[in-house]
């Protein structure tokens, strides 16, 4: 028998389910308060916008990237960055997230060598893993912005200092005029480096971005990708293939021309009913204001289709396979038990 005290609410429901977190910036976690405490400790003059009251908003990505170019400029040294990924990783926990991957873009840092870099957040990562019980990888992305040839560096620096922590790279930042086929030595390179392969595409880019980065790239996984809804062909590919997508609804309003997250017309409902492998994630929590309950919920589905989606985030992460297994069972039992419990409410 379910006792009242037992009974969820959807919100509670929601926070509750385990969940990995698949597409997540480091530099974008940090939140408002850390971004001020920072700037004043290492005298960096923000704009007004950013104080700790504000409400941010974003006329588009290249908007967005601007304003988050902040974070590169205050997250400087080995502490703030153990405190950026201790702090990142206890938000994630906070609202349900077992397991996290992360990009951190290293080639954007300025003010400490990416062995440096390195060895902080590790430290982050086990200091969460220790309070929480979360587990974290790291994948190093590419500022496609800075060309293909810094790309090349990107990934030397990434074999210099092999971690087991780092599972993969990615590509981020302005997408629209940086296509991937520009990048296709780098991934070709990081292949061959047994190391996985993400990319963003088909944010504010076209369907086509998607199928290079699937076709050319090689990606295990495609961050974003909406525009793939513009091409038919495609979302066949991707269903007979099983792609998985990591979708991010509140940068959607913020980045796209998808503004109503509940609208069946909306992108990702659409990857969700032509059954495209979806999972939910919060992208750049700090400048967006959200948090993994919070982009779960946004959608209006039912709790049963959230629980299908936060199991999907277990089965397109990079683990290794017989942890999935072991926690696959897990998390069905108390996804079954947290939907008892809010079925009684």
């Amino acid at each position: 028998m379910i006792n009242n005290s037992d009974l969820l609410t959807t919100a509670e429901a929601v926070r509750l389910l385990p969940k990995a977190e698949l597409h997540l910036h480091l530099e974008g976690s940090i939140s408002l308060k850390t971004l001020i405490e920072l700037a004043h400790q290492h005298h960096v003059q923000l704009p007004p916008k950013l104080h700790a009251e504000a409400v941010l908003e974003y006329r588009d990505l290249d908007e967005f990237i601007d304003v988050s170019m902040f974070a590169f400029q205050v997250i400087r040294t080995s502490e703030d960055f153990t405190r950026v990924t201790f702090e990142m990783l206890s938000h994630c926990a906070e609202h349900g997230a077992r397991h996290v991957e992360f990009f951190f873009s290293p080639s954007s840092h300025r003010h400490l060598g990416y062995p440096q870099i390195l060895q902080a957040i590790c430290g982050g990562m086990r200091l969460a893993e220790q309070r929480f019980g979360i587990t974290s990888l790291i994948i190093p992305s590419h500022n496609r912005m800075l060309g293909a040839e810094a790309g090349l560096n990107f990934l030397k620096l990434i074999e210099s200092c092999p971690a087991p922590e780092v599972v993969g790279v990615g590509l981020e930042f302005a997408e629209r005029n940086y296509p991937p086929e520009l990048y296709g030595v780098l991934f070709g390179k990081a292949k061959k480096m047994g190391l996985r392969l993400t990319a963003h595409a088909g944010e504010d880019g076209p369907a086509a971005y998607v199928e290079t980065c699937l076709t050319l790239l090689s990606c295990d996984r495609i961050d974003h990708g909406y525009h793939v809804i513009d091409d038919n062909d495609l979302m066949g590919y991707c269903k007979d293939r099983g792609v998985w997508f990591t979708c991010c609804p509140t940068t959607t309003k913020h980045t796209t021309t998808w503004k109503q997250l509940t609208s069946s017309e909306h992108a990702i409902h659409q990857m969700i009913a032509a059954g495209l492998n979806v999972t939910i994630n919060t992208d750049d929590p700090g400048f967006f204001q959200t948090d993994l309950t919070q982009e779960y919920l946004s959608l209006g589905l039912p709790l049963e289709t959230l629980a299908c989606l936060a199991l999907n985030s277990l089965e397109a992460s990079w683990m290794p396979g017989p942890e999935k297994a072991r926690l696959r069972e897990l998390w069905q039992a108390e996804i079954d038990d947290i939907i008892q419990r809010h079925q009684a409410h």
